[in-house]
C-alpha cells in the first residue's frame, strides 16, 4: 500500500513476458475499505449471537444443576447448630459449615457408637451378616486379634450414694487403665455394673497378658477406694471369639452373683471359666449336730474350729459350684435354728438378726465366713439369754442342778427323781414339757459335752475320759458320742488337735 497526494492505493504488479516491462495497477483504499468493514460487522454480529446463545445454554446448565444445591441449603440453613458469620450465608458455606457439622458430630459420637456395639455383643449373639469388626473400625478401633476376654467390672452396693461418684467416673477410671496395656472396647450396662472386651493374641491367657490384667485391676479397686470409698469387683468370664463374647459375660454374670463363694480378700480379680471339677457333692450331716452341741455349750471356740474346718473343706477349695455352695450354708444354718425350735427354743426374735436369703451381698469368702462366725455367735448369745431369763418349776431346776453336778456318776433317771421326790414317769413328762427334751437326752448330751473338753486334753485315754463322765464301758462312750456328733471321740480328738 503506498499514499499519494490523492489518497491511499493498494499497489499490484503484473510482469510483461513479451517486453520485459513489469506493470504497476494502483487500486484505491476506500473500495475495500468499505466492504471490510461490512465484514466486519457481520462477523461480530454472529459471535454476538453465539455468545448470547452460549450465555443462556450456560445458565440453563447451571440452573438445573444449582437447584438441588440451593433446596438442601434451605434445608441445612434450619438444622446447622452453629450461627454462621455475616455475609457468609450463601449455599456453598451452608452445605460446608453442615458437612462440618457433621464430621464433628461423627466424631463426638464415636464412642457411644462402640460402647452400644459392645452392650449388643454381652448381650446378644450377633447376626451371622453383621460384620462386627467392620463397624469397630468404622469407629475409629481396630481389633487386630480374633480373641477377645470379657471382663465385668461391679461396683458394690454397699457403696456410698456420693453425688461426684457415678457409674462415669468409675467406668472412665477402668477404661483408661485397662487400655493402657490393651485393645479394648467397653460399655455402661447400669449404674454400678461395666463390661468390657479386651483383644488377645490367643485364646489362652498368655501370663504377661495375666500380670497386666492383674496390675490393672489392682490400681483400678484401690484408686477407687482411697478416691470415692468405692469396692470395685472384677470378673473374666473367659477368651471366646467375637461372635461368643455373650457366653463368657453370662458366666461373669453368674460368678458376680455367688462371689461370696469365689473372691479371696487377696484377689483383685476372679476368674469364672465355668470349669469346676464335678466331684459328688456331700452335705456336711456331721457338722449339723457339731454346730448344734456348740451352740447349746455356748463353746466359741470350738464353733470358730467348725466354720474354719467348713470353709476350709468345702469352699477355699473352688471344686464345687457356687449354687450348691450356696444351697448348703442355707440349709445348714436352717437346721441350726430348726433345731434350736426342737429344742424349745422360740427364735422368733433371733429370726429378725439372721438373714439367710441374701448371701450375694458379701464381697468374697472372708466376709462370708465372718457372717457365719457372727450367726452362730448370735444364737449363742440368744440361748444363753434365754436359759438365764428361764424360770423352771422346782423339780426342774432341782433336777438339773442334780445331774450337772452328778454327771460323772453312774446315776439313772429313777435317782434323779428319787431326789426330787417324784415318780421317774412324771419326772419325765414334765421335763421334756419345760426342757424340750427326756431327762435321760439331757444327760446324756451334757455328759459329752464335757467329754468333748476333757478330749482337748491329749494325755488322757478315752477310757479316762469315759470313767469320769459317768460312763464304765469305753464302748457306750464310743457309741453315744457318734450318735449325737456324727463322728467318733478319737476322729473329733485328730480335729481339734
Amino acid at each position: 500500500m503506498v499514499t499519494l497526494t490523492n489518497g491511499r492505493y493498494f499497489v499490484t504488479a503484473h510482469k510483461d513476458q513479451a517486453h520485459g516491462w513489469t506493470l504497476l495497477q494502483l487500486t484505491p483504499y476506500s473500495v475495500y475499505s468499505t466492504q471490510m468493514k461490512a465484514n466486519i460487522g457481520h462477523a461480530l454480529i454472529v459471535l454476538l449471537i453465539v455468545l448470547l446463545v452460549g450465555l443462556g445454554v450456560s445458565y440453563l446448565f447451571a440452573f438445573i444443576l444449582y437447584d438441588p444445591w440451593r433446596k438442601m441449603a434451605e434445608r441445612l440453613r434450619e438444622f446447622v447448630i452453629r450461627p454462621f458469620d455475616t455475609g457468609k450465608s450463601d449455599a456453598y458455606n451452608i452445605v460446608d459449615d453442615a458437612i462440618g457439622h457433621l464430621i464433628t458430630t461423627v466424631r463426638q459420637n464415636e464412642p457411644i457408637i462402640r460402647d452400644h456395639l459392645v452392650q449388643e455383643l454381652l448381650l446378644h449373639r450377633p447376626p451371622e451378616d453383621h460384620d462386627v469388626l467392620k463397624r469397630f473400625a468404622q469407629t475409629g478401633l481396630l481389633f487386630e486379634h480374633s480373641h477377645f476376654l470379657v471382663l465385668l467390672i461391679v461396683a458394690d452396693e454397699r457403696s456410698p450414694e456420693d453425688e461426684q461418684v457415678n457409674s462415669v467416673y468409675l467406668y472412665s477410671l477402668a477404661e483408661d487403665l485397662l487400655r493402657s496395656h490393651f485393645s479394648v472396647a467397653g460399655t455402661i450396662l447400669d449404674r454400678s455394673k461395666f463390661g468390657f472386651i479386651l483383644n488377645l493374641s490367643s485364646s489362652e491367657l498368655q501370663p504377661i497378658e495375666q500380670e497386666y490384667l492383674e496390675k490393672c485391676c489392682l490400681q483400678m479397686r484401690n484408686e477407687a477406694q482411697d478416691r470415692w470409698s468405692v469396692w470395685l469387683h472384677a470378673v473374666s468370664g473367659g477368651i471366646r471369639s467375637l461372635e461368643n463374647v455373650h457366653e463368657a459375660y453370662e458366666l461373669a454374670q453368674r460368678a458376680i452373683t455367688y462371689k461370696a463363694f469365689l473372691a479371696s480378700p487377696q484377689s483383685n480379680i476372679m476368674y469364672a471359666d465355668g470349669d469346676w471339677e464335678e466331684l459328688k457333692f456331700d452335705y456336711p450331716v456331721s457338722y449339723q449336730k457339731l454346730f448344734l452341741n456348740t451352740i447349746l455349750a455356748r463353746d466359741r471356740q470350738a464353733a470358730d474350729e467348725l466354720v474354719s474346718q467348713l470353709f476350709e473343706k468345702y469352699i477355699h477349695q473352688n471344686r464345687y459350684s457356687q449354687p450348691k455352695l450356696q444351697q448348703m450354708i442355707v440349709m445348714l444354718m436352717s437346721h441350726m435354728l430348726g433345731s434350736l425350735v426342737q429344742e424349745g427354743y422360740d427364735i422368733g426374735e433371733l429370726m429378725d438378726e439372721i438373714s439367710l436369703l441374701n448371701l450375694q451381698k458379701y464381697r468374697d469368702s472372708s466376709e462370708l465366713q465372718a457372717y457365719i462366725h457372727s450367726t452362730v455367735g448370735l444364737m449363742m448369745d440368744y440361748v444363753h439369754e434365754v436359759r438365764n431369763e428361764r424360770s423352771y418349776p422346782p423339780y426342774i431346776r432341782e433336777a438339773l442342778l442334780y445331774m450337772e453336778q452328778h454327771y460323772g456318776h453312774n446315776i439313772s433317771i429313777s435317782d434323779v427323781a428319787e431326789v426330787v421326790g417324784i415318780s421317774s414317769g412324771h419326772l419325765g413328762r414334765i421335763f421334756k414339757a419345760e426342757t424340750g427334751k427326756p431327762p435321760l437326752e439331757y444327760l446324756t448330751e451334757y455328759r459329752l459335752e464335757q467329754g468333748k473338753k476333757l478330749l482337748k486334753d491329749d494325755s488322757r485315754s478315752l477310757q479316762n475320759i469315759s470313767e469320769a463322765i459317768g460312763y464304765n464301758d469305753v464302748h457306750t462312750f464310743i457309741r453315744y458320742f457318734k450318735k449325737y456328733e456324727g463322728i467318733t471321740p478319737g476322729e473329733y480328738r485328730k480335729k481339734i488337735m
